[in-house]
């Protein structure tokens, strides 16, 4: 008589340490998504700094190109009859230096979008993945609470 009642409590501890399994192991799960979440959020971030750094040293250049072409050119043009310095043709040249640095760094701004667009999609990929795994772990935690009380009654 007494081993027929001892089996449904060894029964009841088999599957309080099955639930209790599954919950240390979705607690585990739930940290390492939120650390490689927090990992990823860590590296956007520093992809961001970096090419914001890369910008500025675009812009840097760029402003260093076009003071120096300015420096060189206001030294070098004659004085033409109308008060205007240089020559139609020294001019030219002068415009289209302007033109390729303000092409130049528009090149570089959508570098930059590009660069941040794909950090936030890899962003949003992780949390969607880290939100699957919660998911997955709520289901579980359900599912074995579900036979626990069934068994149970």
């Amino acid at each position: 008589m007494a081993y027929i009642i001892s089996f449904p409590v060894h029964a009841a501890t088999a599957a309080a340490t099955a639930a209790t399994t599954a919950a240390t192991t979705a607690a585990a799960e739930t940290a390492a998504a939120t650390a490689a979440t927090a990992a990823a959020t860590a590296a956007a971030t520093a992809a961001a700094v970096a090419a914001a750094a890369v910008v500025a040293a675009a812009a840097a250049v760029a402003a260093a190109r076009s003071s120096l072409s300015n420096s060189s050119s206001t030294q070098q043009q004659p004085q033409q009859a109308d008060g205007r310095s240089g020559s139609s043709s020294s001019r030219r040249p002068q415009q289209q230096q302007q033109q390729q640095h303000s092409e130049s760094a528009a090149h570089d701004n959508s570098n930059t979008r590009h660069q941040e667009h794909q950090q936030q999609q890899q962003q949003q990929q992780q949390q969607q993945q880290q939100q699957e795994r919660q998911q997955q772990q709520q289901q579980r935690q359900l599912f074995v609470f579900i036979l626990s009380s069934l068994y149970f009654k």
